[in-house]
């Protein structure tokens, strides 16, 4: 609980930032493919209007766990719009392992628009699900950003946003805590387009 309003303090520690469930300039969405479908859906969040994604950090699991979680957490990281806002903007997660640096886009007019998440496949019984391992984003100009991630699986195909539009929102699917069971947490993604 510590830790979960920890992360909400952080994500609204600016005065002028207040989170957005909608935009009137959405001009699609994009769901990069995984391997597994564990867990619920968490509620649509977006940058502020006139405002994209240009970066990105997440939360990953300890790899030499006995129940390792992969990707736990994403939080996107939305160009400012006003002085002093701090706009992040996240979905569901979990915190279960640790934060890495942020990853951002060169230059002051390249935005997010495009992604694929490495996944693994369901193991079966007695053995490791991780689910989503690692997300990779793609510039407007063509940069690559790679999250530090875990190790297990395979790429997924990228997919990106339409022409002249950028991610602007992010919708996570994360499974809850298993007591007797295999934790995965973060399973999949949908993230938002906007016109720029």
């Amino acid at each position: 609980m510590i830790a979960a309003l920890c992360l909400f303090m952080l994500l609204a520690a600016g005065d002028a930032w207040q989170v957005s469930h909608h935009r009137n300039d959405q001009v699609g969405s994009i769901q990069p493919p995984t391997q597994t479908d564990f867990g619920d859906w968490g509620q649509a969040e977006y940058c502020n209007d006139g405002s994209y994604a240009y970066g990105f950090k997440m939360n990953v699991g300890h790899t030499n766990s006995d129940d390792d979680t992969g990707v736990n957490g994403v939080v996107l990281f939305c160009k400012p719009t006003k002085p002093d806002e701090n706009a992040q903007i996240a979905s569901m997660y979990k915190m279960w392992g640790k934060w890495h640096p942020v990853l951002e886009c060169p230059g002051d007019s390249t935005y997010l628009t495009g992604v694929s998440i490495k996944s693994q496949p369901k193991q079966g019984f007695r053995t490791d699900d991780t689910a989503a391992n690692k997300f990779q984003f793609t510039c407007k100009d063509g940069t690559k950003l790679k999250g530090v991630g875990g190790p297990h699986g395979e790429w997924g195909n990228q997919v990106n946003c339409p022409s002249n539009s950028a991610i602007c929102g992010i919708k996570t699917q994360v499974e809850n805590y298993q007591k007797y069971g295999d934790n995965t947490a973060l399973n999949g993604a949908i993230f938002y387009c906007c016109s720029t």
